[in-house]
Parts: C-alpha cells; structure tokens; sequence
C-alpha cells in the first residue's frame, strides 16, 4: 500500500497514525509501526520521514542546518 503526504504533513497526526497501525500489530512494537508508516510513505526509515516532515516549514537556512545535524549525528 502506498500513501501521499498531504500538503502540510503534521507529525502528531503521523505519529497518531502509527499508534493506530500499531493496534493492528498484536506483536508489533511502536518503531514497527512507524517503520511501515514510514515505508508506506515511500522513506526508508522513520528518522528519515521525521526530518522531512520537521523541514517542510523551515527557511533553507534551517534546513540546511538541520540537514548537516542529521548527518552528523548518524554517523
């Protein structure tokens, strides 16, 4: 199943989304949920969704910092 972000994605409305998805995990835990959220908005991870969703709204100043934070701190 493949899904469209909105326009103006909200991280709490995602966030609910995979505690919903999460009900339907008997064995599931909260970052597998997430984990498929993530893969069914075509982002290989949920960190990586995170970022994309927290940028959306910054100058490109702030993305590109924020950018290199990410980075930095996967490494």
């Amino acid at each position: 199943m493949s899904r469209q972000l909105p326009e103006k994605p909200n991280l709490e409305h995602l966030k609910k989304q995979a505690k919903e998805l999460l009900r339907s995990m008997p064995q599931g835990k909260l970052a597998d949920a997430q984990h498929t959220l993530a893969k069914e908005y075509g982002f290989p991870t949920w960190a990586k969704l995170k970022t994309h969703v927290e940028t959306l709204g910054l100058t490109p100043a702030e993305a590109l910092k924020a950018a290199a934070q990410t980075a930095a701190s996967a490494r």
